[in-house]
């Protein structure tokens, strides 16, 4: 059974935005287009109605970076939860510090600001034939390595 794509993609994840909420879950944001200060609920916030839907070339769409991006962030929670239960005496275990870092990653490729870079990055990736092209063979003198030796290598 075929699952709906979801809309509502938060770039700034909820579970992340609870952290600054009151005990009626709401906080405050500025928005810096108004000039006005907003209280409001991290579910709607921090989001853009299709974000990370790709849509094919035959017209289809698939939000598989949104479920990629809720993967990684439930992964990472446990360990957020105990750094943002922590004080200074609190000993940070290496593998909590790892999911953090994960989390900073994602969550920077996911912001708005950087949907640029990422459309750069797609248009280098992938050849005119929709192939996905993500390393170049070249030679030692910085020419494409011929066809047939690529065949030969994949053949191995």
């Amino acid at each position: 059974m075929k699952k709906n794509n979801s809309k509502k993609h938060h770039y700034l994840p909820r579970h992340y935005l609870n952290g600054f909420t009151d005990s009626k879950n709401r906080f405050f944001v500025y928005d810096k287009q108004t000039n006005k200060i907003i209280q409001t609920t991290p579910s709607a916030t921090f989001f853009e109605n299709n974000l990370n839907t790709i849509t094919y070339p035959n017209g289809s769409n698939e939000d598989l970076l949104e479920d990629i991006y809720t993967d990684i962030e439930n992964r990472c929670w446990v360990s957020f939860d105990k750094i943002r239960a922590s004080n200074y005496k609190t000993p940070i275990e290496l593998l909590d510090k790892m999911h953090l870092f994960y989390f900073l990653l994602f969550l920077h490729w996911r912001l708005p600001s950087n949907i640029k870079f990422v459309e750069q990055l797609s248009e280098k990736l992938f050849l005119d034939n929709n192939q996905l092209d993500y390393f170049k063979l070249k030679q030692k003198s910085g020419e494409k390595v011929p066809g047939d030796v690529i065949k030969k290598i994949n053949r191995s």
